[in-house]
């Protein structure tokens, strides 16, 4: 079954026999294909008034998902969110409002830099810092072009040092070791 419009030709098909339909070809080679001479694009809308509309699309050198309005866009797993890109580009996993470019919330908020034989450059004229926020606590980490700083934002906490899950060396928050 085909069937075709006077401006663009095909618009959509169903080969006999397949279970494949195809909009802009006659031969899908998958259950569902999109075909456009220049980039495939996949719109939806919440409604006909296209509040949110998102889209898919495949170009001869990249793909994209997105939204084509100032909406947010979330991934979900099991009907559930689990990461989303605000409206002001900020990322956030395990959590709906991310505050930073990279927000990670909840009670397993680990981030592992794996590939350890690698350079981990925070920007390209070596400033750079990773900020792990706690319940009224953070600690720092800084690399700038005087060299790399560890702190705590109060002078009541200490920093301490271990191996092993073992304190080694504390230095108190007045800076004695």
């Amino acid at each position: 079954i085909t069937f075709k419009n006077d401006v663009d030709g095909i618009v959509m098909s169903i080969p006999t026999g397949s279970s494949k339909v195809g909009i802009g070809t006659t031969s899908p080679s998958q259950k569902f294909v999109v075909s456009n001479a220049g980039a495939d694009n996949i719109v939806m809308a919440e409604n006909s008034s296209a509040v949110i509309r998102m889209f898919m699309q495949a170009a001869s050198a990249s793909g994209s998902v997105g939204t084509l309005t100032n909406h947010v866009v979330q991934f979900l797993q099991n009907n559930q969110e689990k990461m989303r890109i605000s409206t002001d580009g900020y990322v956030g996993i395990g959590t709906s409002n991310p505050t930073q470019s990279l927000t990670v919330s909840g009670a397993a908020s680990r981030i592992y830099l794996i590939n350890s034989n690698e350079n981990i450059n925070m920007d390209g004229s070596a400033n750079g810092h990773l900020s792990l926020d706690g319940s009224g606590y953070a600690f720092g980490i800084a690399l700038n072009l005087t060299g790399a700083n560890l702190y705590t934002n109060s002078s009541s906490r200490s920093l301490i040092f271990g191996t092993d899950e073992t304190e080694r060396m504390t230095v108190s928050g007045a800076g004695t070791v």
